[in-house]
C-alpha cells in the first residue's frame, strides 16, 4: 500500500518540501501543503519516483535519510555531487517539470511557493 499525504511544512520529519519512508509496512509519500493540489502532486511524483529508483537500484531509505537528515549544503540533497541518490534524485526531477505540464502548474510560482515553506 502507498499513501499519498500533505502536512504543514513544519510537521515535516525535516527541512524538505517532500519525503518517502517505510512505516508499518506502508509506503508513505508526504508533500508540505502549498494550497494547490497539482503543486503538491508535482512534490508526491517526485518523491514516488525517486522512491522506486531508490529501490530499484539498491539503494536504502536508511541511506538516503542519513544524506539528507545531515546535509546542510545549499539547495537540495540530491543535487549535491555527493549525494548516493542523485542520478535518482535529478530523474524524478525531470519527471516532475514533465508532470506539472502536463498539469498546468506554473513553474515559476511552484519554485516561489517552495522557496517560501522555509520563511
Amino acid at each position: 500500500m502507498i499513501t499519498l499525504t500533505t502536512v504543514p511544512y513544519k510537521k515535516m520529519r525535516y527541512k524538505s518540501c517532500g519525503d518517502w519512508f517505510q512505516w508499518g509496512g506502508e509506503s508513505r509519500v508526504i508533500s508540505a501543503e502549498l494550497g494547490d493540489w497539482k503543486m503538491e502532486a508535482c512534490i508526491q511524483i517526485h518523491e514516488l519516483v525517486e522512491a522506486w529508483l531508490c529501490k530499484a537500484h539498491g539503494i536504502s531509505e536508511l541511506l538516503v535519510d542519513e544524506f539528507d537528515m545531515a546535509y546542510r549544503g545549499e539547495g537540495e540533497p540530491g543535487d549535491d555531487p555527493a549525494c548516493p541518490y542523485r542520478i535518482e534524485h535529478q530523474a524524478a526531477s525531470i519527471i516532475e517539470r514533465l508532470f506539472s505540464i502536463f498539469l498546468g502548474v506554473d513553474w515559476t510560482e511552484y519554485e516561489r511557493r517552495l522557496g517560501g515553506l522555509q520563511n
